[in-house]
């Protein structure tokens, strides 16, 4: 009989195939689980893409593919920033790319950050200007001055 050894306490047994077991850190393994699912995020999303750019665009005339739009609900979502024709792509407010169908805010978490970082740098500015602008009023009101020397 073959005796099994448990694996020491700090260490997560991953079964793998043929008997095989491969021992991780907690850490490891998280960082394991969610590259995991990142992988898995981005070949769903690949084979979404290939599925729609598989479609040939000869089946049906040029008529038949323009859009026309009925329905108030279909109107309004054409007015909404950035789809102003039907079928133009929405645009990157940071680089001028095109969009994933599924991101609002950036067309990548690159330009996501630096927006971020843009909008944060701007709302510092326009804070400092504030500040700027009540201390000029409170040494004009102290000292009588018209602002600072």
């Amino acid at each position: 009989m073959m005796r099994t050894i448990d694996p020491p306490p700090d260490l997560i047994p991953v079964p793998l195939a043929k008997g095989c077991v491969l021992l991780l850190t907690e850490r490891e393994y998280v960082a394991g689980i969610r590259r995991g699912k990142w992988w898995r995020r981005r070949q769903a999303m690949a084979r979404r893409d290939q599925a729609t750019s598989e479609r040939p665009d000869e089946e049906c005339p040029d008529d038949a593919r323009k859009t026309f739009l009925d329905s108030e609900s279909e109107r309004a979502a054409a007015s909404a920033p950035g789809r102003d024709v039907v079928g133009s792509p929405v645009r990157c407010p940071v680089c001028g790319g095109a969009m994933p169908e599924r991101r609002t805010f950036a067309c990548s978490d690159k330009c996501r950050a630096a927006k971020s970082r843009r909008e944060r740098i701007e709302e510092q500015a326009e804070k400092s200007r504030h500040v700027r602008e009540l201390l000029e009023a409170a040494m004009r009101v102290v000292g009588g001055q018209d602002g600072p020397e």
